[in-house]
């Protein structure tokens, strides 16, 4: 599946690879400085023949955040002065949630902690699954999550209590704890990302309410609906994680060498070299030359990616624009000289074999190999999926 741009709108062509139906296949792509336009056009291909077109339709800036390192958060205020603080770290959801109140009020005789004081995070880890599904809960609930936190502890002495709609016998690793300030308190509490497991190029969809009883409730997105029964307001959130590949965007090296890529093959007919300001929105490049075919010729980079524990297929994403390529054979059926059509982010997922994750690595490699031509690629990613 191919997505192509209004080519005004300076953005790359998508590619998408599929290993399954119920494969996500997310794809990130970067952004031209000035920004995109709402509405902005595109056409949808597949195998080559045009099956549909659209607009944009973009999130407002308030509704999607990012997750990532604990040096890099920013506060988030709330509908009524609320301050949270998200993260994550060593495989959990990070938060942090400052709340003012003058009387804290702990959870009554049924211990529901939403009954008292209390903050509650309600989860969606597949936003962009069945999107006009908008609904929680029905006779096949969507697989949402709700994590309530009292303030003070209920007459039981618990102070948590967590909800998966689709799964009646889930049971949490999550924690929190709790601490009274001069003026409200501070609830601070992580949460297993396994446990959730977000999909879709790890986002997700993500609100926060603080319940102060008998008075409105407090939100991160400000609007009054009842987010334990629908999920389509919730703020969305992308988990920032340590790229798989070092470098990935070759913003780093030194005389034609990008840090931490092997580039073997230097040949006289087969070269490889970064050069800056060569790539998309005048970012670095790797520039490729192939001039003579040859058996065994290539002009290439790799890098060596471990494979994490529970790994079952690797999906890698190239940013790269073909200028020639003269191949002897048709590339395929629909487009025999391949993807000539400017800046192009191509999708390509594997499952890995048993050798593999066994040896707990796998060298992954780009370029040209046995054909003539030249290319620049701008990026060039690598992550592992479950399923």
């Amino acid at each position: 599946v191919e997505i192509r741009f209004a080519e005004e709108s300076k953005l790359p062509n998508v590619c998408f690879d599929f290993h399954s139906k119920s494969s996500d296949a997310v794809n990130d792509i970067p952004l031209p400085p000035e920004g995109i336009k709402n509405e902005t056009p595109y056409s949808v291909y597949v195998g080559g023949a045009l099956v549909g077109s659209g607009k944009l339709n973009l999130l407002p800036v308030s509704a999607a955040y990012s997750a990532g390192s604990k040096a890099a958060v920013k506060p988030l205020k709330l509908s009524n002065g609320s301050t949270a603080e998200i993260w994550n770290e060593n495989g959990n959801l990070c938060f942090k949630i400052q709340v003012k109140q003058d009387k804290i009020k702990a959870p009554d005789k049924n211990n529901a902690p939403w009954t008292g004081d209390a903050v509650e995070l309600f989860i969606d880890p597949a936003p962009f699954d069945n999107v006009r599904a908008n609904q929680i809960l029905g006779s096949v609930p969507l697989n949402c999550f709700q994590y309530a936190f009292s303030a003070k502890p209920a007459p039981d002495g618990n102070n948590m209590l967590a909800i998966s709609r689709a799964n009646p016998k889930f049971t949490t690793k999550a924690s929190a704890k709790t601490t009274l300030t001069e003026d409200g308190y501070i609830l601070e509490g992580t949460i297993p990302l396994a446990e959730i497991a977000p999909g879709y190029g790890d986002v997700m969809g993500f609100e926060i309410e603080v319940n102060r009883p008998g008075k409105s409730k407090e939100s991160l997105s400000g609007m009054k609906k009842p987010a334990f029964m629908e999920r389509g307001h919730y703020p969305l959130f992308k988990i920032v994680r340590d790229p798989v590949v070092k470098n990935f965007d070759f913003s780093r090296g030194e005389f034609g060498d990008a840090d931490h890529w092997q580039m073997p093959w230097q040949a006289e007919h087969n070269i490889s070299r970064m050069i800056r300001g060569a790539g998309m929105y005048g970012k670095n490049a790797i520039v490729m030359q192939s001039t003579k075919r040859l058996w065994n010729g290539r002009a290439e980079l790799s890098q060596r990616c471990k494979i994490p524990e529970k790994a079952q297929y690797i999906r890698a994403g190239v940013l790269v624009k073909i200028d020639s390529i003269t191949a002897e054979k048709n590339m395929n059926s629909w487009r025999p000289q391949g993807f000539q059509i400017g800046w192009t982010r191509f999708q390509y997922i594997a499952k890995l074999s048993e050798a593999q994750k066994k040896k707990g690595f796998v060298d992954v490699y780009t370029g040209i190999r046995q054909e003539t031509g030249s290319l620049k690629i701008a990026e060039f990613t690598i992550d592992f999926m479950e399923k």
